[in-house]
């Protein structure tokens, strides 16, 4: 999670091995921009246009389910995280109706690092706080020995 030229945005690999570990690591200051979230989703619980990324938190939407996933109600901070679903590791996507992987950031140079146990795939994430930060990362098996 970084800032640049005012954007917020994730960076990262677009490609990742399963059994890899990802690290996320928060870069942005968060007296100027406020916390984050990385939280898996499915695809279809992305918000895709503007009206539906200003109603994202609320009790029916994505935004609002993860807020949920990490125990938070209204304005209190969340009470649990990472919010875990699935196997351990990352490997779940959420949606309003089920849980998934998420880590929450409230400090400049917070990071989490978790092994990437999800099947080969297409997995999809959204910052809950600030839903137009949204990306992908595929999954590829390991190379076969």
């Amino acid at each position: 999670m970084k800032e640049a030229r005012g954007v917020l945005g994730f960076t990262g690999p677009t490609t990742v091995t399963q059994g890899d570990e990802l690290q996320i690591v928060n870069l942005t200051n968060p007296d100027k921009v406020g916390p984050h979230t990385f939280s898996l989703v499915n695809r279809a619980a992305l918000p895709k246009t503007e009206p539906a990324r200003q109603r994202c938190s609320v009790p029916r939407r994505i935004c609002g389910a993860i807020a949920r996933w990490h125990g938070a109600e209204g304005e209190a901070p969340p009470t649990v995280n990472p919010a875990r679903a699935g196997q351990p590791g990352w490997d779940a996507a959420g949606s309003t109706t089920r849980r998934g992987d998420s880590w929450f950031s409230a400090e400049q140079g917070d990071a989490f690092t978790q092994q990437l146990t999800a099947a080969p795939g297409t997995l999809h994430f959204i910052c809950a706080i600030h839903p137009w930060m949204q990306g992908r990362v595929d999954v590829v098996a390991p190379p076969a020995l």
